[in-house]
């Protein structure tokens, strides 16, 4: 199941949410797994910092969109939205959005989930 980096662009209808449009072009350049495993180290410990706890699994990942990247989260029927079934979550970076798939919640998918958030998280992080 592949996740989406969508491009900013207002419905007239539906103000909340962009248009669909898939992020198959976009040029992401390659990152190390040190530099990655870096970022990861220094966002949570600027959450740390913000929330005044150390930080032990499972981590709180829906608090670091919200509280430490000041982005809102949303659950939406991405099925619907994007009108393929294999996107479990997108980014749309000018309004400082990270939505995902509600479905996820219908199989019992924790762990899916806030992998999904985490991994939108990623997007954010390394590629913003």
């Amino acid at each position: 199941m592949a996740d989406a980096i969508v491009s900013e662009s207002f419905s007239q209808n539906d103000r909340r949410y962009p248009q669909k449009k898939k992020g198959g072009n976009m040029k992401v350049p390659w990152i190390s797994k040190e530099r990655i495993a870096l970022k990861a180290t220094e966002l949570i410990k600027n959450f740390q910092a913000l929330a005044g706890y150390t930080v032990k699994p499972p981590i709180p990942v829906e608090d670091i969109i919200e509280r430490a990247l000041g982005l809102r989260l949303l659950y939406e029927d991405l099925e619907k939205v994007f009108g393929s079934n294999d996107v479990l979550g997108a980014t749309y970076v000018e309004s400082g959005v990270i939505c995902i798939n509600e479905r996820l919640f219908e199989h019992s998918s924790e762990g899916r989930l806030v992998f999904t958030c985490a991994h939108e998280v990623g997007h954010w992080v390394l590629h913003m």
